[in-house]
């Protein structure tokens, strides 16, 4: 075997493996990129969620956004106390069923 067909190997090789890195660099960009974009749709999807229990609430119709944050920071700190806080859930599952029931009545 001559030296220049060594040579010849050697630089296939060479390029081969060049290749096959760039494949892998490319295969993990892309689900590097999959995974940004589940990312992006889990947190549009929670956005969108939340949005609809503000409006459930009833809570579209306030003055601004100012106090809307203040009130769910309000909310935030006296959710702390167990008591409070189931109190307040039980409210919200008895309006959330009502909003449901009424839901169903007018279909």
């Amino acid at each position: 075997m001559s030296s220049v067909n060594l040579q010849d190997q050697i630089a296939r090789a060479t390029d081969r493996l060049a290749q096959l890195k760039a494949r892998e660099i490319l295969k993990e960009r892309a689900a590097q990129t999959r995974l940004r974009s589940r990312a992006r749709r889990e947190d549009a999807h929670r956005k969108i969620l939340l949005g609809g229990l503000v409006i459930a609430a009833g809570a579209d119709q306030l003055d601004d956004e100012g106090t809307l944050v203040g009130l769910l920071l309000d909310a935030r700190d006296r959710l702390k106390s167990p008591d409070y806080r189931h109190a307040v859930r039980e409210r919200g599952i008895a309006h959330l069923d009502a909003r449901a029931a009424a839901a169903r009545g007018k279909s």
